[in-house]
């Protein structure tokens, strides 16, 4: 038998020659594709439910959200095992499954059942699915610098940064911290209020009601169509300033006759220093994702690498 296979060796060389390069390209190939981590991921398979519910304690939490949610998850195929947490104004559901169910899938199981109980729970309050991603898919974390204010640099990384680094493959999520967030502030007086006969309520609901857009039908003129369009959206401080809320003798009142609109930043709850204020991002991997090419990619294929320091 060993005759026999050297007898055919010698006498196909280059078949042999052809076994052992496709076999050296085969190696280097899951050499370079094999995932490279500094810890592995034993992570199981499982789906997060996560419930913001403001201003309700814990208790009501457990009893009104995370109770009906963790119910309607039970009798899925292949499910280990529900746990849940609630915390003041937070619920959290997760559903544990057998490796053998794909992640898609067991989301997707997840997610028709949530769409049972939605009408169940109380107004408001929406349950999303957590990300596909474990805690070992915090892969890159970086900063965003330059000779800009804290809102303009957090305005930088949400509307340019962070959706250009979501188009990466492999990228699941980008988180942020730090900065200043832009908003449009409403600072009402409350005599001035008085004054009117007005509420908060009043006011709230009156910039809600006149900050939209709406269709008007349209009108047919010499055998064509012109299509009616209302622009009422508020786009600058002036705009919300000019919505009006109510009207005394004939005179209407304005917004800014009773409040102080302008652009200001919201509340922080914390800041990123870093040679001063600036602004922090992480990269989250999707789930089995390979962490040294993305890496790669971040660095190499962004093409914000003028703005990253990583």
């Amino acid at each position: 038998m060993l005759r026999k296979i050297i007898d055919f060796t010698l006498e196909y060389r280059w078949l042999v020659l052809a076994g052992i390069l496709a076999l050296l390209g085969a190696g280097g190939y899951a050499l370079y594709t094999i995932p490279v981590e500094a810890f592995p991921d034993l992570t199981n398979n499982q789906v997060v439910v996560v419930t913001d519910a403001p201003g309700l304690p814990p208790a009501e939490v457990e009893q009104l959200v995370t109770y009906p949610i963790e119910r309607v998850m039970l009798g899925f195929p292949n499910k280990e095992e529900v746990r849940s947490l609630s915390k003041l104004g937070l619920s959290m559901v997760t559903v544990v499954f057998d490796d053998s169910v794909a992640m898609y899938r067991a989301r997707q199981l997840v997610a028709e059942r949530l769409q049972q109980i939605s009408a169940s729970l109380p107004r408001g309050i929406r349950p999303q699915l957590g990300l596909p991603a474990t805690a070992f898919g915090e892969l890159y974390q970086y900063t965003v610098s330059g000779p800009m204010s804290a809102m303009d640099l957090k305005d930088l990384h949400e509307w340019v940064i962070k959706p250009q680094l979501r188009t990466l493959p492999g990228v699941s999520e980008i988180n942020a911290w730090g900065g200043q967030t832009k908003q449009y502030q409403i600072v009402v007086d409350p005599a001035l209020l008085e004054q009117y006969g007005l509420t908060l309520h009043n006011v709230a609901a009156r910039v809600e009601a006149n900050n939209t857009n709406f269709g008007g039908g349209y009108i047919e003129h010499a055998a064509e169509q012109y299509t009616l369009l209302g622009s009422g959206r508020a786009l600058t401080a002036e705009d919300f300033g000019n919505i009006v809320l109510t009207s005394k003798k004939g005179v209407p009142v304005l917004l800014r006759d009773v409040a102080d609109v302008r652009i200001g930043a919201a509340p922080p709850e914390g800041a990123t220093l870093r040679n001063g204020e600036t602004v922090s991002g992480m990269v989250i991997m999707l789930k089995g994702g390979n962490g040294k090419q993305l890496i790669e990619r971040v660095k190499e294929g962004s093409p914000l690498c003028a703005f990253l320091t990583g």
